[in-house]
């Protein structure tokens, strides 16, 4: 039976290393959730300006782009309960990453900082972070393991609740 990769991750790494990686995957996912969000509201901005309408006009019945009622209420106030909460993440994620990026150049030198830096705060993969650092995957698969190791997360590391 083939082992998943978080398998092979965790046997891979100590307990310190599962941690590390653990909190540095928030910061990714939280990433991942708003840019989620971002395009739930593009999505609703989208619907809410082509919600037909009609009106008579000269005895014909003709579509406007004015919103109609209930649909549109309902849109507006999902609308903003999502925008509340792109806020809400935006502020827990630039808290977070700032930490971060704080205990990455603190802990780690190239390649490990520039490896951990790409794929959790940017959001590439780690097959276009190997490209990029000239790696084999199963290169960037040891360094990342490697730089799990070495990450000391402070005291006062954030952990969110999910």
């Amino acid at each position: 039976m083939a082992r998943s990769r978080n398998d092979a991750l965790n046997l891979a790494l100590s307990e310190h290393g599962r941690k590390a990686y653990a909190w540095l995957q928030q910061v990714r996912d939280l990433k991942e959730d708003i840019s989620r969000l971002d395009e739930k509201i593009k999505e609703i901005n989208f619907k809410m300006t082509s919600l037909p309408s009609s009106s008579a006009f000269s005895g014909m019945t003709v579509q406007t782009s004015q919103p109609q009622g209930a649909n549109f209420e309902q849109l507006v106030a999902a609308k903003d309960y999502m925008e509340r909460e792109l806020q809400k993440e935006q502020e827990q994620f630039d808290l977070l990453k700032e930490q971060a990026k704080e205990v990455i150049w603190r802990c780690t030198e190239y390649p490990h900082r520039t490896l951990l830096m790409w794929y959790f705060l940017e959001g590439f993969t780690w097959k276009w972070v190997g490209e990029r650092i000239d790696r084999t995957e199963r290169s960037v698969y040891r360094i990342r393991n490697e730089a799990f190791e070495k990450i000391v997360l402070p005291e006062d590391a954030i952990w969110l609740e999910r």
